[in-house]
């Protein structure tokens, strides 16, 4: 044990496979690039092993970050500055990538459909129950035609189908004019939640705050669920509207907020709490709820 980092760590829904960040030089053979790197302890095998590494089981040539593991363990998700991890990386940009631990195959998700590489960093990223469909943020204009707003925007890769889809869109498909970040994925990979600035999303969002959306990649609909159980938006004064979390079967979104307006904690000034929100917001209820941050 010991060392400077090690964090971040997400686990399969067996509880047996815990991917995390460490720049540990120590829990593998041959670690010797001196960059945080992301590894998976498999607790009914015993075995630690690093996954931040190429299809031949090179090591990164840049730190890796921000890790998410599928629901059977097999797919791990992370960040890389690396330029070394897939053929043809121009390097330059944080990629988003995802390994297979399975078949030790690591492959870029920040591409576009023709597959070109991101011309922007990626971000944080979300996965399906499955590994299929991966969700993440990215700065890049190249990964779909016609990204022109010059903001961050979520999106959906689909491995299988080697599609990469802008989720971060009205339910008439106009790119948001605000940024967004922080996306969450069903287990089904049709769901899709995400913060976002954008004030275009929706019909009448006018309350200049970050909110939480949904979209259904099914339908094409883009929802606004950061709103208290009436369907209104949190106007509180310095009132703050942070990232969603949406449930395995995508109905519903969780939703933490300090706003007052929304009276989620008995009027503690500056309480946070969690507002469950679906089709009709539903509040959690009030035992749940502290009198401070959270």
């Amino acid at each position: 044990l010991g060392g400077t980092q090690t964090r971040l760590p997400t686990v399969s829904d067996d509880g047996q496979v815990i991917a995390f960040v460490s720049n540990q030089n120590n829990l593998v053979a041959g670690d010797s690039n001196a960059a945080l790197d992301i590894f998976v302890r498999d607790r009914s095998a015993g075995t630690t092993s690093r996954v931040s590494v190429d299809s031949l089981g090179t090591q990164a040539n840049g730190l890796s970050d921000f890790p998410v593991v599928s629901a059977n363990g097999r797919y791990v998700v992370f960040s890389s500055l690396a330029s070394n991890l897939v053929a043809g990386d121009v390097g330059g940009f944080q990629d988003i990538f995802r390994h297979d631990r399975q078949t030790g195959q690591t492959i870029l998700i920040s591409q576009s459909s023709a597959g070109a590489q991101g011309n922007g960093n990626s971000f944080v990223s979300a996965i399906s129950a499955d590994g299929n469909r991966i969700a993440f943020s990215s700065a890049a204009t190249n990964l779909v035609n016609g990204d022109n707003n010059a903001r961050t925007d979520i999106f959906v890769r689909d491995v299988s189908q080697g599609s990469t889809t802008l989720v971060s869109v009205s339910s008439s498909n106009e790119l948001g004019n605000g940024t967004c970040s922080v996306p969450s994925i069903s287990a089904d990979g049709q769901i899709v939640s995400f913060l976002s600035g954008s004030s275009n999303l929706v019909a009448g969002d006018s309350n200049n705050l970050n909110d939480v959306f949904r979209r259904d990649l099914t339908s094409g609909l883009t929802t606004l669920v950061s709103v208290d159980p009436d369907g209104r938006q949190a106007r509180s004064p310095q009132a703050t509207v942070s990232a969603g979390e949406v449930s395995p079967d995508g109905t519903l979104v969780a939703v933490e907020t300090n706003a007052q307006d929304w009276q989620l904690s008995a009027g503690v000034s500056g309480a946070r709490g969690i507002l469950l929100a679906t089709p009709a917001a539903v509040q959690l209820p009030d035992n749940l709820f502290g009198n401070g941050f959270e």
